[in-house]
């Protein structure tokens, strides 16, 4: 019998015994993995789920979900939070949340990569954006209490040590928690809110 790695790595005996040993126990099932090629997938640990398909009919060929997307992932979460998320779903649940997602932002938002390379926010995520002044030579961050601000509006905030009102553009946003922040929350501004057209008379050649 023959053992080869897809990575093109030579299978280790930890990982050749482990197939062996899969190999023993299809056959106590009726199942024979001897005679026939099969590729085998081999983790470090199983976390206990439940997580099942209800309807009949199987499910067909490959299927590749964003759980990203689904679950509002900023980055890579451990099995064990993915195993957590999932339990007590079923397939049927969690189709009609990827129906509902598709349906919501359609194939063609879906392509675009303003869209899917879209950070997601966490619930308890601080919302710093970075703001430009007229002269445009520095940005200077502050909190926003709306996630509706993005990149290219043109917002009201407290400027100088009076805290007047000035208008500047939102150039970048971005999501912390609370510990990672660019700056102490107690010594950052907030975004008074979106500007308006009757809002272009007011100052804005004045930095904080």
């Amino acid at each position: 019998m023959t053992y080869r790695a897809e990575s093109g790595a030579e299978p280790t005996a930890d990982e050749i015994e482990r197939i062996n040993e899969a190999i023993r126990r299809a056959d106590h099932y009726g199942y024979n993995l001897q005679t026939i090629s099969h590729r085998y997938f081999i983790v470090e640990k199983f976390y206990p789920m439940d997580f099942r398909k209800s309807s009949k009919n199987p499910i067909q060929k490959s299927k590749f979900f964003n759980l990203a997307d689904m679950f509002g992932y900023k980055t890579r979460p451990n099995t064990d939070v993915i195993a957590n998320d999932l339990n007590g779903w079923t397939w049927e649940e969690f189709m009609e949340s990827v129906f509902e997602f598709m349906s919501f932002y359609g194939w063609g938002e879906i392509m675009n990569p303003s869209v899917y390379g879209k950070v997601r926010r966490c619930d308890n995520d601080i919302i710093y954006c970075s703001v430009e002044f007229e002269d445009g030579c520095k940005s200077y961050y502050y909190i926003s209490d709306e996630d509706s601000i993005q990149a290219g509006d043109f917002v009201i905030v407290p400027a100088g040590k009076d805290n007047h009102e000035a208008v500047v553009e939102a150039v970048k946003k971005e999501y912390f928690a609370e510990e990672n922040g660019p700056l102490p929350m107690e010594k950052t501004k907030h975004i008074i809110r979106k500007c308006t057209e009757d809002d272009f008379d007011l100052p804005v050649d004045e930095p904080i």
